[in-house]
């Protein structure tokens, strides 16, 4: 079987790709818990791709992603198509000429879709320089640059990098009483966290710090502050120096840091949420300087999407202030993924994307049919009106969920 499309994308979703880079091996395995979101999630690239794009999965279950695509219909005709591995690497389906589109590149991921074995597949070379990039070094130099360029603004300290125990504990005795927050260098969206009440390093603490710069050289180190609401800026650079603003992301967090979620509507909608605590003129003032200096660091050397998360949080004198750069996370974002998705909604329509996990076996697919039960899918002319949408097929087996429900 041939696959006719003019120049698609294959889509691969691979989570926690930033470890898969420190680890820096083609044959890197990631750990349960991310093989089986990569699993149950597969399918998410096609809603940030294009039509006629292919997603790469395991293996294709017919029956299941045909009964997932009967309530698409009257919406998205032309969702990126399921292509399975095996299927490719024994030559039972051969894609046209097509560009690899990891969620994010690391060696793993090149050497991946190099083993399917497609001769028109275009798959980009690893460069040691994306390891620098994806660090949160990377982040902190960034901040830095931003707080040259706006030298009047009021933005929040450059994170330290200690790689021993003296350094560390230096800090947390310079901010004694203050609560520190801990960070390793290769880790995302609210993983290789570690917060330090009053700034003290118990044993258990103590030991996590050692094994993060043994492993990685050094941990991060900055003041934690109050947050007032998470959000983040998605951008794309075109490796040849241009840079895009695609939108802003307004989403939410646990008590630690892990994503939880994000808003769906229009941008206009996301923006007034983060103007009811600061100045528009000076949320744009800020995002036009951060766009040059991604441009600086990154768009010459890298071609694809960049997140960068946000914080505003309170400040000591109980204003509103703006972190512009918390992380930068070099890839497909949740946050891209809601972008897209909100073009899908009604104008004026408003909801939320979620990503959840249930630990025990079938408790997502009874929460999704209770969900499809409660919020039962409205489309009026190819737009969600109001309910419920899977963005993943759901079985008994399935532990993680996507969905949206719009109100």
């Amino acid at each position: 079987m041939i696959l006719h499309s003019p120049m698609p994308s294959l889509h691969y979703f691979n989570p926690g790709h930033e470890t898969a880079v420190w680890q820096g091996r083609p044959n890197y395995t990631p750990p349960a818990n991310v093989r089986v979101m990569m699993r149950d999630l597969a399918y998410l690239p096609a809603w940030y791709g294009e039509a006629g794009d292919f997603v790469l999965v395991e293996q294709v279950d017919e029956a299941r992603v045909l009964d997932f695509r009967e309530q698409l219909v009257l919406m998205q005709e032309n969702l990126p198509q399921p292509v399975g591995r095996e299927a490719l690497k024994q030559g039972r389906v051969r894609l046209p000429e097509c560009e690899a589109a990891a969620w994010g590149w690391s060696p793993q991921a090149v050497a991946h879709f190099r083993a399917l074995g497609q001769t028109h597949l275009r798959v980009p070379d690893w460069k040691e320089e994306y390891k620098e990039l994806t660090a949160r070094q990377t982040a902190a130099r960034c901040l830095r640059l931003l707080k040259e360029f706006l030298p009047e603004a009021d933005l929040p300290e450059v994170p330290v990098f200690c790689s021993t125990k003296t350094e560390l504990r230096a800090f947390l005795d310079r901010h004694a009483g203050a609560t520190c927050l801990l960070k390793s260098p290769f880790s995302s969206s609210g993983r290789g966290l570690l917060w330090l009440p009053e700034a003290r390093l118990g044993e258990k603490e103590a030991a996590w710090a050692r094994g993060v710069m043994e492993k990685q050289g050094a941990v991060s180190v900055e003041l934690a502050l109050e947050k007032l609401q998470d959000c983040a800026w998605e951008f794309y650079v075109d490796g040849a120096g241009g840079i895009r603003y695609e939108g802003l992301s307004v989403f939410g967090t646990g008590e630690r840091g892990a994503y939880s979620g994000n808003l769906l509507g229009s941008e206009t909608y996301r923006e007034e949420k983060l103007a009811a605590y600061l100045a528009p003129a000076e949320i744009l003032r800020i995002r036009e300087a951060l766009s040059e200096v991604l441009r600086q660091v990154f768009a010459t050397k890298y071609r694809g999407y960049l997140g960068v998360d946000m914080l505003v949080y309170r400040g000591k004198d109980g204003r509103a202030r703006l972190h512009p750069c918390v992380e930068i996370n070099m890839r497909y974002t949740m946050g891209m993924v809601a972008l897209r998705l909100s073009r899908l909604l009604e104008p004026e329509r408003t909801g939320y994307f979620r990503v959840e996990y249930e630990k025990e076996e079938g408790a997502a697919l009874a929460i999704h049919r209770e969900l499809q039960a409660r919020h039962p899918l409205i489309i009026n002319f190819g737009r969600i009106q109001k309910g419920y949408l899977s963005l993943c097929p759901v079985a008994g087996e399935t532990h993680y969920r996507a969905y949206i429900v719009v109100e």
